[in-house]
């Protein structure tokens, strides 16, 4: 294959709008011919040098290239490409080329002796998360990507679902692994692949999903940081949402579920469904509503809240449950239940309207050790549960 250089000088005149005086172009143009017959592996490299300084030309370590994860961090960008993570130049997003200070990349894989793919990244307590499907490294990180330092390498952990990796507040990453929702938290100070941790409450429902999932549904399924309320949302594909809810001030630590599979929508995508092959929007209501909209019709989810056997601390003594004050909004149907042997034996109590943050003291008239309540709100308004009290006297002791 040959190329043929046509070293001149073009110089032009271009019209401007709105009547600005004409401007002759500036600079040397130079054309480049490309001819014979190309073969398979053949490549083409350019190199620009400017007073004896090289430069690449157009990120030439990038080059056909498909980044699997993107974000942005002091000024740069960076890019999860195959077993490297680029940077782009100091505040010069598009400047992944040597002229720019700042570009560069690390390598993940052979840290330890493992070949790794970098899928994702995510700001940690300070430092930058990499992510692969079973190593997780963090790095301290420099202007200079020479002079990272890889602080930390968690094993047996990692993500399926590169978009499922997001920053919780400051000092902490939730991410989508083939166990579960996992946190890194949880692992960096113990490195226990079996420790508890945020999601493993819903680990039996997520393993159960996850192992019907295809690999491209796995690399669809995402997950939200709201800022307006501090939930994380974990969408997948399918229509099924789980949303955590963490309030320490009020001792709250809870996962609900959402269910988006309604009659004809069928794929749930970032910020959007699909019903009868229509994309149309939808929007999440913080609490505990989800809500799809359309011209003329209003789809809408069951929100179903289910308070675990409540014992007072005392799960020998017989106890009278009065009543119970709600902090809410919406109209909810209430039941109750007192029978731990057979959990899904509840007793109606009937409907209540709230307003937002009035309590209403309800009646129940439950006698035993335990007492469990669930509420369900299945209108197409908002609704919101705040807080529950139960009011309770000791009955009898044994």
């Amino acid at each position: 294959m040959a190329v043929n250089v046509d070293n001149f000088v073009k110089r032009e005149t271009y019209a401007l709008v709105a009547g600005t005086a004409e401007v002759a172009s500036q600079g040397p143009n130079w054309r480049i011919s490309l001819y014979g017959t190309w073969a398979i592996g053949d490549t083409v490299d350019l190199s620009l040098i400017y007073n004896e300084v090289p430069y690449q030309v157009c990120g030439r370590d990038l080059r056909g290239t498909a980044p699997l994860y993107v974000m942005s961090y002091k000024d740069q960008v960076f890019l999860c490409v195959s077993n490297r993570l680029y940077t782009s130049g100091i505040q010069e997003p598009t400047g992944f080329e040597n002229r720019y200070a700042g570009y560069g990349y690390i390598r993940v894989s052979g840290q330890k002796g493992e070949s790794l793919q970098a899928t994702a990244a995510a700001v940690y307590a300070g430092k930058v998360a990499v992510f692969s499907r079973n190593v997780i490294q963090l790095w301290n990180t420099s202007g200079d990507p020479a002079a990272w330092t890889l602080v930390q390498t968690l094993i047996n952990t990692g993500t399926c679902s590169p978009k499922s990796v997001v920053s919780y507040g400051e000092l902490d990453v939730f991410y989508l692994s083939d166990a579960g929702l996992r946190s890194i938290r949880a692992r960096e100070f113990t490195d226990l692949v079996n420790v508890k941790d945020v999601g493993t409450p819903i680990d039996d429902e997520l393993k159960t999903l996850l192992l019907g999932m295809s690999e491209v549904d796995k690399g669809l399924t995402f997950g939200i940081y709201s800022i307006k309320d501090g939930r994380y949302w974990l969408c997948f594909p399918s229509g099924v949402i789980y949303a955590f809810s963490y309030f320490p001030g009020s001792k709250v630590s809870a996962w609900t579920k959402y269910n988006l599979a309604y009659e004809g929508a069928t794929r749930l995508a970032e910020g959007a469904v699909s019903v009868s092959g229509d994309l149309k929007m939808f929007w999440v209501y913080p609490a505990y509503r989800i809500l799809a909209s359309f011209p003329g019709t209003h789809y809408y989810d069951t929100a179903t809240i289910v308070i675990p056997f409540f014992d007072a601390k005392t799960p020998g003594t017989r106890k009278q449950f009065r009543a119970i004050d709600i902090a809410g909004q919406g109209t909810w149907a209430l039941s109750v239940g007192d029978d731990v042997a057979n959990v899904a034996t509840l007793v109606s109590i009937g409907n209540v309207t709230l307003s937002t943050f009035k309590y209403q003291r309800i009646p129940i008239g439950v006698i035993g050790t335990h007492m469990t309540l669930k509420l369900v709100h299945a209108t197409d308004t908002a609704a919101v549960i705040s807080s529950i009290i139960v009011h309770w006297d000791p009955y009898d002791s044994r």
